[in-house]
């Protein structure tokens, strides 16, 4: 461990002051992102590094909740000043295990989450990241709206190799639970750059469309894969709000700070390691690294009133 990490760790896990530590290097809001919480992730999802074991995700979220304040992300789509030192507890895709493992975690600890679906995975069973990884070696590109529509060459294989994605009645039995939520990460699990704007709106509306039939749905979006400029573009960011959306997230690892804007940034943590002092400096250098990495992406539109 470096000097740097043993130094954090010692402020954050040993002197009792990770809450303190945390309120000076993390004011503002914190959106934290989440995929599959198994203990037997598929060999897609440990090459994707997409999957969190159960003991991990727990003791995440719980110094997620003694150093944060927790907030429902479903007050978002009104939210104009960010409250100090808030967080908020995100998945995207269709995991089963983010429901029968990680919804059920929240539930107990009582704290609120929303999970983006793409609901292509739970119609069709077929992840379209999974099946480009499965047909074209783990490092492929990311599908495109071109892929909407492909299958898998060997069904059972791809099934093997993909995890098991969330069932409907999975899901609506979460919607029954008063802190759960959901938006939309659009129906097809694909870049929004390269669609045109009738397919982006057609990804939009038909994910919308079932969405409707959940009783704790709202208007919020997360872009599949998520880094600005790179998956999805202003336009895109314009599309969405023409449609009605309230906010959009991007997976660009910032804290966001000041008033609340339209594309609001998340992070994720380390999906092995759940120590405080190396859970904060995860998130430091992602946030780091993006600001003098990363193109800027998108310009930030007025939030729609």
């Amino acid at each position: 461990m470096t000097v740097a990490a043993q130094a954090l760790r010692a402020l954050t896990g040993l002197t009792g002051r990770s809450r303190w530590v945390t309120r000076g290097l993390t004011r503002g809001l914190s959106v934290f992102t989440f995929h599959d919480v198994t203990d037997k992730p598929s060999p897609f999802q440990v090459a994707a590094d997409v999957a969190t074991s159960t003991q991990v995700f727990r003791q995440q979220v719980e110094w997620i909740a003694r150093t944060f304040d927790v907030i429902d992300p479903t007050i978002l789509d009104g939210l104009e000043n960010l409250p100090s030192n808030a967080a908020v507890i995100t998945f995207d895709d269709a995991w089963l295990g983010t429901f029968t493992n990680g919804f059920a975690i929240l539930d107990e600890l009582n704290l609120p989450t929303i999970s983006f679906l793409n609901y292509c995975g739970v119609d069709n069973g077929v992840d379209a990241a999974a099946l480009a990884a499965f047909e074209r070696g783990i490092n492929a590109e990311f599908p495109g709206m071109a892929n909407r529509h492909d299958r898998p060459s060997d069904p059972d294989a791809f099934r093997a190799f993909q995890g098991q994605l969330a069932t409907d009645s999975t899901i609506r039995y979460w919607d029954n639970h008063r802190r759960c939520s959901f938006g939309s990460h659009l129906y097809w699990h694909v870049l929004s750059v390269g669609a045109t704007p009738a397919e982006f709106e057609e990804s939009y509306l038909r994910n919308k469309r079932r969405l409707a039939e959940l009783k704790n749905s709202v208007d919020l979006l997360s872009f599949p894969f998520g880094q600005p400029g790179e998956h999805f573009d202003n336009s895109h960011v314009s599309a969405a709000q023409r449609l009605g959306v309230k906010r959009v997230f991007s997976a660009r690892s910032r804290v966001n700070r000041g008033t609340l804007n339209y594309v609001i940034d998340r992070t994720s943590l380390s999906t092995q390691d759940s120590s405080p002092g190396t859970t904060l400096l995860h998130l430091h250098h992602r946030e780091l690294r993006e600001r003098l990495i990363r193109p800027a992406g998108p310009t930030n539109p007025t939030t729609p009133r």
